[in-house]
């Protein structure tokens, strides 16, 4: 077993035993996860390096201002596979000991209604708590090494065999390493797909000084 899957497996433990910490109490570890998983996202890179069976994939997580959840630390993220927007989610981050990080999704709204990066996240504001679809589906992640975040990101679309299928991240300061599962309606293909930002990293509120300064020259 690789380091990386057992690292994995650890992760995958942790999430179904541990309790949370609160989010005020964000350690450094936390703070320099939000610095490096903000941005938009795409493979085209690996598109146009050609001989491969990937689809082109769009995704962005984006610091979302939710009174609702205040004081809780909030993201928006969206989901695209060749022009079609396929998950629109809300992201709650919580800390969880031995340096996990947990993220309960929600969904909020039909994602057909949208193309990819035209929902304007400012209309999150005015959210409900009976817009929040809840499907018992969160992301768990763990920091690797100095600027190495991997964890797995469930697919909460769907269920096979009563379980959401999960995808495989890891997340640096320079680029990004999904393993897509075989079961869900993007292209499974091997090797990883892999995700350069677009210029962007989007910064959070709110949270302490410490934060927004790790990436630094990475970017």
């Amino acid at each position: 077993m690789s380091k990386v899957t057992a690292d994995l497996v650890i992760l995958f433990i942790c999430w179904t035993s541990l309790h949370l910490v609160a989010a005020k109490e964000f350690s450094q570890f936390t703070l320099d996860f939000l610095e490096i998983v903000t941005g938009d996202f795409d493979n085209r890179q690996q598109i146009e390096s050609g001989g491969t069976d990937h689809a082109f994939i769009q995704f962005r997580i984006v610091p979302a201002n939710m009174p609702l959840l205040q004081p809780d630390t909030v993201w928006y993220d969206e989901w695209a596979a060749d022009g079609k927007l396929l998950h629109m989610q809300i992201g709650i981050i919580s800390e969880l000991p031995r340096d996990n990080i947990l993220i309960d999704l929600y969904n909020f709204t039909e994602p057909s209604f949208y193309k990819p990066g035209e929902f304007n996240t400012s209309s999150l504001a005015g959210l409900k708590r009976g817009d929040l679809k809840r499907h018992n589906c969160s992301a768990v992640f763990r920091r690797l090494n100095k600027d190495v975040y991997v964890g797995y990101w469930p697919d909460c679309r769907s269920l096979v065999r009563g379980h959401h299928p999960n995808y495989a991240d890891t997340f640096t300061c320079q680029d990004v390493s999904i393993i897509i599962p075989p079961t869900v309606e993007e292209t499974f293909a091997q090797p990883p797909y892999i995700f350069q930002r677009k210029d962007t990293r989007y910064r959070f509120t709110g949270l302490p000084d410490t934060y927004g300064n790790f990436c630094g020259t990475k970017n």
